[in-house]
C-alpha cells in the first residue's frame, strides 16, 4: 500500500509540470501587457516600465517560467499584490483555513447522518421507513448543494443501504445469525464493518466536491473563505 501510494504521489509531478507549463504560457498569450493591468488605466508608462523590471516581466518568457518553477520548488509563491504585499502563502492558508472548516464540518455531518441513515433503511428494507428514507435521499440527490447544504448525505446513505443490503444477504452475515448472535452484534459488528470499505471511496468523492462547492456557498453565504475574500480584495 506504502509504495502504491509513493507511486501515485510520484506520477503526480510530472502531470503538475504539464500543467503549469501549459497555464503559464496561455497566459502570457493573452493580449495587453500585464504591468499595466495590473497598475491601472491612470499608470504611466514610467511605472509600467519600472513595474514591469520590479516583477521580472521584461525578461524573456522561457527565463521567467524557469524562476517560477525554481520559486514554487522552494515554497517561494511571492507577494500578493492586492493584500499589501503579504506573502501569497500567508494569505492563501489564512483565508483556506475557513474552507476547510467548512468542508471538514459537512463531510462529517454527511458521514454521521448518511452511514446512520443508511443503514437504517437497509435493516427496515422495503418498510415504510425505507421507503421515506429513499424518498428523502432521491430528493437530496437531485437538489443543488449550494442549495441544500450537504446533499452529499444523501450519496453516502444511497450507498451504504446498497452496499448493506448485499452484505445483509451474505453467507457469513446467514450463518451468523444461525450461531444465535443478535441482530444488533450481527448487523453493526459483522455487516457495518465491511460496508464501510466500498463506502470510504464515497466519503474522499464527497471530500472533494464540498471542497470546489465551498466555493459557491461562501459566495452565497459570504462566508470569508478563500475565493470571496480574494475576490472582495481585488474589487
Amino acid at each position: 500500500m506504502t509504495n502504491y501510494i509513493l507511486k501515485r504521489i510520484l506520477a503526480l509531478i510530472p502531470i503538475m509540470f504539464i500543467v503549469g507549463l501549459f497555464v503559464f504560457f496561455i497566459i502570457h498569450l493573452i493580449p495587453g501587457n500585464p504591468a499595466a493591468m495590473m497598475l491601472g488605466p491612470e499608470a504611466t508608462p514610467e511605472e509600467i516600465d519600472a513595474f514591469s523590471r520590479s516583477m521580472g516581466l521584461d525578461r524573456p518568457i522561457p527565463i521567467q517560467f524557469v524562476e517560477w518553477i525554481s520559486n514554487i520548488v522552494k515554497g517561494d509563491f511571492g507577494t500578493s499584490l492586492f493584500f499589501q504585499g503579504q506573502q501569497v502563502t500567508k494569505v492563501v492558508f489564512e483565508h483556506f483555513k475557513v474552507t476547510l472548516t467548512l468542508t471538514v464540518l459537512g463531510v462529517v455531518l454527511a458521514i454521521i447522518l448518511g452511514i446512520t441513515t443508511g443503514v437504517i433503511a437497509a435493516i427496515n428494507h422495503n418498510n415504510i421507513l425505507d421507503r421515506i428514507i429513499m424518498i428523502i435521499t432521491s430528493a437530496g440527490v437531485s437538489i443543488p448543494n449550494f442549495w441544500l447544504g450537504f446533499g452529499q448525505t444523501s450519496l453516502i446513505a444511497r450507498m451504504t443501504r446498497s452496499n448493506m443490503l448485499e452484505v445483509l444477504r451474505s453467507d457469513y452475515v446467514r450463518t451468523a445469525k444461525a450461531k444465535g448472535l443478535s441482530e444488533l452484534m450481527v448487523n453493526y459488528k459483522h455487516a457495518l464493518k465491511n460496508v464501510l470499505i466500498p463506502v470510504i471511496t464515497i466519503i474522499g468523492l464527497s471530500f472533494a466536491n464540498l471542497m470546489g462547492g465551498a466555493v459557491v456557498t461562501e459566495q452565497i453565504f459570504n462566508i470569508p473563505g478563500l475565493i470571496p475574500e480574494l475576490n472582495i480584495k481585488r474589487c
